[in-house]
């Protein structure tokens, strides 16, 4: 069984000493949660078991990677080959560094990369040298300073028509909806899982499309773009992940309660239209989250006094939650900010889809 890039990079980090890594160092170092790396280190301790290796793992210690020193320079020398193999192509390698640039705006040091790319830190350096002239001609540059990391520095437009770019020259066969659509550029760069690079090679995102609009539902006609392409990335992540093996927590205590809303129904249509296209069966917990996602598509803020779609929601709770955020941000502004009735009633109608 093969290990995914996130755990492959885990694992490289936990050959690296015989020493307890935390969990919080290694998802620093990988740039995701605490909670994702406790995930994978759930799926791990049964793949290392078959390599006769242990995933010891003491709270408040870390994690260290037991086993003959045999055991571990074979699991290093399959780590490292699947990694040649899956970046010998210079140019592929490149193109992911290039979108990984452009998504995650989060100073990061070289060895990140080099891990994620499973080269040295001299060949990352050397790929970013080369996509200079390419984010150049979207003003976009390379920042680098010691101890702080890498970052693209440009501005927010330019950020946008990098990606826009990107997509349409890496995105092939993508209808035209997808091509050139700044709301898919939006989405493909708020999100945290780099597998959506691997989404862009494959026909996944169109044939999602390709299902919604089969059902024509007038729901999903009024979500905005922006909320039917973050809808359309959902799905089209769900389904990589379950083609991949990728455990989908079950809850059924969230998926009884959710039953009586009114886009219950849409949601299981939207699941079997899905499930037709793409021949899998999805488990039911992902029914769940296509409706909380429809469910917190729904609040739109216009500019207007009217707060009637926030009737779902404890406006008590919403209400305190805002005045300690604005407490937090600058106790200076606090007392201008929270009588503002615009600003507070705008926030909360932007909250309430999280709320939801």
């Amino acid at each position: 069984m093969e290990f995914s890039p996130r755990a492959r990079q885990i694992l490289l980090l936990l050959l690296k000493t015989e020493q307890p890594v935390h969990e919080q160092e290694i998802a620093d170092t990988l740039g995701v949660s605490k909670r994702t790396i406790q995930r994978e280190f759930e799926v791990l301790e049964g793949d290392l078991a078959k390599r006769k290796l242990t995933l010891d793992r003491v709270k408040g210690a870390g994690a260290t990677l037991v086993g003959s020193p045999e055991g571990r320079q074979e699991l290093l020398e399959e780590l490292l080959g699947s990694q040649d193999s899956e970046w010998s192509d210079k140019e592929e390698r490149r193109r992911h560094l290039l979108f990984e640039l452009l998504r995650d705006r989060t100073p990061r040091k070289l060895f990140y990369y080099s891990q994620l790319l499973g080269v040295s830190e001299a060949t990352v350096g050397s790929d970013m040298e080369a996509l200079g002239a390419w984010l150049l001609k979207n003003n976009l540059t390379i920042l680098k300073k010691p101890g702080y990391g890498v970052v693209l520095n440009g501005a927010e437009s330019d950020y946008r028509e990098a990606m826009r770019r990107f997509i349409n020259e890496n995105a092939d066969g993508a209808e035209e909806r997808l091509r050139g659509n700044d709301a898919v550029a939006g989405a493909v760069m708020n999100m945290a899982d780099s597998g959506v690079y691997n989404l862009l090679n494959t026909d996944t995102i169109n044939r999602v499309y390709k299902a919604l609009n089969g059902l024509k539902e007038p729901r999903l006609k009024q979500l905005t773009e922006n909320d039917y392409i973050g809808l359309v990335m959902h799905i089209a992540i769900g389904i990589e992940r379950i083609r991949e093996g990728g455990i989908m927590e079950e809850n059924a205590e969230l998926s009884e309660s959710l039953e009586s809303w009114e886009e219950y129904d849409l949601a299981v249509r939207i699941l079997n239209a899905i499930e037709s296209e793409f021949s899998i069966k999805i488990p039911d917990v992902e029914l769940s989250y296509i409706l909380l996602h429809i469910r917190g598509s729904k609040i739109q803020y216009s500019g207007s006094a009217d707060t009637t779609l926030l009737d779902d929601i404890d406006a008590g709770d919403m209400v305190d939650l805002i005045d300690r955020m604005i407490g937090a941000y600058d106790p200076a502004y606090a007392y201008d900010l929270k009588r503002d009735e615009e600003f507070i009633r705008g926030l909360m109608v932007h909250l309430a889809p999280t709320f939801v």
